[in-house]
């Protein structure tokens, strides 16, 4: 809305309200009447949008300027000022109602993630107890199996296999 104000603002400062015939630069091509054709007619638009407020906010009031329009009645201007309050009250009733609906939903989602929440949350405990059993499986196994006497009889069978080898490179050179 702020854009469409400082657009309107610097189209009224560079407007310009006559044409010089005279001049060369002047000279008003097709698509720049087209555009000042258009630019015009949104004009009109905007004024009668304006117009339209105007008379909808100020009770819809009719102008006081113009002599053949008979002056209503009291009643009369109380019954239509009853009017416009029903209407203001039916349209604010029916915002009140979608955004009602728009609050309902939105809770009803929230309640729909923070369900989804609780089992991912569920899940990830239950993934991270087995990760803490698998865990403590796997310290009790390497301190029960890989003792010192495992890695001892490991060197040991380490010797004796390049013991053996050297054996055996001896005894049969020539395979």
């Amino acid at each position: 809305m702020e854009y469409q104000y400082e657009l309107y603002q610097k189209s009224s400062k560079t407007r310009r309200y006559s044409i010089d015939l005279d001049s060369v630069h002047s000279a008003v091509t097709d698509q720049q009447a087209e555009n000042l054709n258009e630019d015009l007619f949104r004009r009109k638009e905007d004024d009668e949008a304006v117009m339209e407020l105007r008379k909808r906010l100020l009770g819809r009031q009719h102008n006081k300027n113009l002599a053949f329009e008979p002056t209503k009645s009291v009643d009369r201007q109380i019954e239509d000022q009853d009017n416009l309050q029903q209407d203001l009250i039916q349209n604010m009733s029916k915002l009140v109602g979608s955004l009602k609906q728009g609050a309902v939903a939105f809770q009803s989602a929230l309640d729909e993630d923070k369900q989804v929440l609780g089992a991912a949350e569920i899940g990830i405990q239950v993934a991270s107890q087995g990760l803490m059993d698998v865990s403590g499986k796997l310290r009790k196994y390497d301190k029960s199996k890989l003792s010192y006497l495992f890695y001892i009889t490991v060197f040991i069978f380490m010797i004796l296999g390049l013991v053996l080898t050297f054996i055996i490179v001896q005894l049969f050179p020539a395979l």
